[in-house]
């Protein structure tokens, strides 16, 4: 059992955490990509190209609707994976049937 303390505690760091993070995304209201130098990922820097911005909140506002499409509509979600099965079982046929050309040159 957790004492009530302990329990208000975390509670008020979580939301405290949160609004710090608000506040954070308010004030930068850009987002953040990894760096990787000489194969290593350092901290993150703010992606300040608003065309770059723009294109990837696009994307991902689709890809909510699109989840959203799905949920709602199980008939859909059973022709997605169906197509997904369809495909799969395609590229393997392909796969294992191929024989690729020898020429001599």
């Amino acid at each position: 059992c957790i004492s009530g303390s302990l329990m208000e505690a975390v509670v008020s760091t979580q939301s405290t955490g949160e609004t710090v993070l608000q506040s954070v995304e308010r004030k930068n209201n850009s987002v953040a990509v990894p760096v990787e130098k000489e194969g290593f990922v350092e901290q993150t820097t703010p992606l300040r190209n608003e065309r770059l911005r723009d294109a990837l909140n696009s994307i991902d506002k689709f890809s909510i609707r699109l989840g959203v499409f799905l949920r709602r509509y199980p008939h859909a979600r059973l022709m997605v994976v169906g197509y997904m099965l369809l495909l799969h079982a395609w590229v393997m046929v392909v796969l294992l049937t191929y024989t690729p050309e020898i020429h001599n040159h």
